[in-house]
């Protein structure tokens, strides 16, 4: 139902709003549970909260039924408020994910993102009163983002007060209204699709391949490790950030598995990196 110009959802599912009803959703649920021993859920839907009739039906079956479960979900912030938030808790739900892309409406108006601050800050305060871990996405490079964008996105990260702000850089997939603009401004330098990821970290040879009206594309690089920096920088200052670092398992899982994938001297590169422009 939404039209962001950098998601590709619609051009893999269509328009069409075609939701799985409340029992059979719970089937499930309880088919993993029975058979798998499963007790922690991730709901892998972008529209969870389109519908509050059937989500409050849904976390409504999983409280009348006892079942002792924990889960995560995405939800937008417009209509977030606290009743949905403390039923959501109240289900089990230990996680909420929301899309805040920058801090500058700019961004929002230009990639059509249909967002402004007082709902943002709404969603995040009436999720983390209810006592459940946010999980803030952002990007940068972005349609209409420049490097004044970059400063106001680190601002509204302090601001909103995320458990957890995750950044990523923008990516044209094929089909979506950046693409088509990328292709019609000649913004695109590269049309192998193993490159459009939105994380350097997946590929030793990543280079950036998309740039916007006001970034080119080392800039838009750049920006992803400079608000990076600021969000770890973040992250050691709050309860969750401390035990993510201080976990013996997070150097075992992803600085050994990292040097063991990309070598020993491309994670001290990235590390310098992270240094320089922190």
């Amino acid at each position: 139902p939404y039209s962001c110009v950098f998601c590709a959802s619609h051009i893999i599912f269509e328009r069409k709003y075609r939701a799985r009803s409340v029992e059979n959703i719970f089937s499930e649920i309880k088919f993993l549970m029975k058979h798998y021993d499963a007790r922690n859920f991730d709901f892998v839907d972008d529209t969870l909260t389109v519908d509050k009739k059937r989500l409050s039906d849904l976390c409504d079956l999983i409280i009348e039924e006892g079942s002792d479960i924990s889960w995560l979900c995405n939800a937008r912030v417009d209509g977030f408020d606290k009743s949905i938030a403390y039923k959501l808790k109240t289900a089990g739900c230990k996680i909420v994910c929301f899309g805040v892309e920058s801090g500058d409406p700019k961004v929002w108006k230009a990639t059509n993102k249909k967002l402004n601050r007082e709902d943002i800050l709404t969603a995040h305060r009436a999720a983390k009163k209810a006592g459940l871990i946010v999980v803030s996405f952002f990007m940068v490079g972005n349609l209409g983002e420049s490097k004044d964008s970059i400063d106001k996105t680190v601002q509204f990260i302090n601001e909103i007060d995320s458990d957890f702000p995750t950044c990523s850089i923008a990516t044209p997939y094929p089909g979506t209204k950046m693409f088509e603009w990328g292709l019609k401004h000649c913004m695109i330098d590269s049309y192998d699709w193993s490159h459009y990821i939105t994380t350097p970290h997946a590929r030793m040879d990543y280079k950036p391949f998309w740039r916007n009206e006001f970034m080119d594309a080392k800039e838009i690089l750049e920006a992803y490790y400079y608000v990076n920096s600021k969000i770890i920088k973040k992250k050691l200052r709050t309860r969750y950030g401390l035990k993510y670092y201080l976990n013996p398992r997070f150097y075992k899982k992803e600085i050994i598995e990292r040097v063991r994938n990309r070598g020993v001297r491309e994670v001290v590169k990235l590390t310098f990196k992270l240094l320089r422009v922190s």
